[in-house]
């Protein structure tokens, strides 16, 4: 289901260094690709986030040292994932970032696949193997499984879950989405919120500034979801071209109708 998956990689790249100016925005005539760049300057960040279901979401942005940010893989250049002695490209994804909004983002590279191999390595490889760095980690290093619980009672939203030792967790969202056929209408709440000890406590209207009556006045089909990840604190992530965030996810969703 894509709904704001774009908007959430991104807020997790950032804090990666990913995110953020840095150079002009191109215009169309002079976009470049990987192969512009020396591939000592490609940077690769991903994300695997294990979901609870016997799967992982598999995402990766391209950017340079040098501050060019959402750039296509050029001829020669792609980004593999190796797990279970089977290797597969990453595919190019063009997602909206909300469903219906008719806006898009900026490239991206995904696949699916299953949580469960003992060893995962994300590799950066450039003209068949002329260039190439990688980054390998193993079921040690991925974190521990937790059940997200719910509630959405007198206007507050209240989250829980059994926190790890030597574990993080943030909180993406709460957000707010209405649907009106091919049209979406979408308000965020305060920032991401990190360092939660298992617990998140708060009212509509401190999360959007208004309380239920008016997020949905004149409006159908409104609901709000929120996403926790959960991270190791000590995992060292980082290879020399390519950085890997993995983490548990897990979300909610409040139906306001």
């Amino acid at each position: 289901m894509k709904k704001y998956s774009f908007l959430v990689f991104t807020m997790l790249l950032a804090g990666c260094g990913g995110g953020g100016g840095g150079g002009d925005n191109p215009t169309p005539n002079q976009v470049k690709d990987s192969s512009d760049f020396p591939a000592e300057q490609i940077r690769v960040n991903v994300s695997f986030d294990v979901l609870g279901d016997g799967t992982a979401n598999v995402k990766a942005y391209v950017h340079t040292s040098t501050g060019e940010y959402y750039i296509l893989l050029g001829a020669g250049d792609s980004v593999l994932l190796t797990a279970n002695g089977e290797t597969q490209s990453l595919k190019l994804t063009k997602d909206e970032i909300i469903e219906g909004s008719g806006s898009f983002g900026g490239e991206y590279y995904s696949l699916v696949s299953g949580d469960n191999y003992p060893e995962y390595t994300l590799t950066f490889v450039r003209e068949q193997g002329s260039y190439s760095s990688a980054f390998t980690f193993s079921q040690n290093d991925i974190p521990t499984p937790f059940v997200l619980q719910g509630t959405l009672s007198n206007e507050v939203i209240d989250l829980s879950w059994s926190p790890e030792a030597d574990h993080s967790y943030t909180l993406l969202g709460p957000t707010f989405f209405c649907y009106s056929g091919n049209t979406a209408e979408v308000k965020g709440g305060h920032p991401s919120e990190g360092d939660l000890n298992g617990n998140y406590n708060k009212s509509l209207t401190e999360i959007f500034d208004q309380n239920q009556s008016q997020l949905v006045a004149g409006k159908s089909g409104c609901y709000i979801e929120a996403e926790v990840l959960g991270s190791k604190i000590n995992f060292n992530n980082a290879a020399e071209n390519v950085l890997v965030d993995v983490s548990q996810r897990r979300n909610v969703r409040f139906n306001l109708d």
